[in-house]
């Protein structure tokens, strides 16, 4: 991708870019293969970029107060508060991560134990050892550029601990996305497996078939 953006006269790339769909189709590829630490840093990518879209509008919306039309005020609310989990990505999104948590919920302890070997090689290496040094001297403020994890090591330990909150975000797209059926269906699974509803009769969905 960056043979597209590589005459911009600026260092960018497609984080920088918010490329969700070329993230979602490496996300998709990366969970397939088995490499699960690198998926879910790409579907972590469209979340990031979907709460700072919101956030962007909020800082707006606080410029912008008494200089539109009531209407314009009302469609701005309007998107905030629900279109912009209504697009294609963030629900597509939320279905790669309800897949991403089955896959790796059933071998979980065999993921952690593998992790945990591969997070201690990479502290070794040189790029986690520039990396730290580079934190210390950082002046940029752009989140993008100042990726902490740029790995997905500690997204992945968190999810494996049981920290990483992919409920949340699929929950909230699905309130949003009544209409996605498939969505509503395969993350039935989830919301009952992480005990967000007392219908536990229900038989869900298992999205890996």
């Amino acid at each position: 991708m960056n043979i597209f953006v590589s005459d911009c006269g600026y260092d960018v790339n497609v984080h920088d870019n918010q490329t969700m769909w070329f993230e979602l189709q490496c996300g998709k590829a990366l969970l397939e293969s088995g490499r699960y630490r690198e998926a879910l840093k790409e579907f972590n990518w469209v979340q990031k970029h979907l709460d700072n879209m919101y956030d962007d509008q909020f800082d707006y919306l606080n410029y912008a107060f008494r200089r539109q039309t009531i209407l314009a005020f009302e469609e701005l609310i309007s998107m905030m508060d629900e279109e912009l989990m209504r697009n294609r990505y963030a629900i597509q999104n939320a279905l790669q991560l309800v897949r991403f948590y089955f896959q790796v919920d059933k071998k979980r302890q065999a993921e952690k134990e593998k992790h945990d070997a591969s997070i201690e090689d990479y502290k070794k290496s040189p790029e986690y050892e520039k990396l730290q040094k580079d934190s210390l001297k950082q002046e940029d403020e752009d989140e993008y550029k100042m990726d902490s994890d740029p790995q997905g090591y500690t997204a992945y330990s968190s999810f494996l601990e049981g920290k990483e909150q992919l409920s949340a975000f699929v929950e909230k797209v699905c309130s949003l996305n009544k209409d996605a059926p498939e969505l509503q269906a395969k993350a039935m699974g989830l919301f009952l497996a992480k005990g967000k509803s007392r219908k536990s009769k229900l038989k869900f969905v298992d999205p890996n078939r």
